[in-house]
């Protein structure tokens, strides 16, 4: 028998704003992912390139196309994933 894989669980709750906009042009622009307060995900077995794709995809639907570039998640300092889209 194998032994049973382990599962790793990560909460993460995302805040997003731009400096160039006031408080009430941020919260239109994003919504509750604005509110650090009111929005959060829990996930398992989520890897470091899994959340980087998630954050990704997630921003590309409040960003103009062709904006975002990239995203980088760092797990600790020696360990970044930088993911580019597909």
């Amino acid at each position: 028998m194998e032994p049973a894989s382990p599962s790793a669980y990560v909460s993460a709750s995302p805040s997003l704003s731009l400096k160039s906009l006031s408080n009430e042009e941020n919260l239109k622009t994003f919504g509750k992912l604005n509110n650090p307060n009111d929005y959060g995900h829990n996930y398992k077995d989520c890897t470091t390139e899994n959340v980087a794709i998630y954050i990704w995809e997630n921003l590309q639907k409040f960003l103009p196309l062709g904006v975002l570039y990239k995203v980088e998640v760092y797990e600790t300092d020696n360990n970044v994933v930088i993911y580019k889209g597909e």
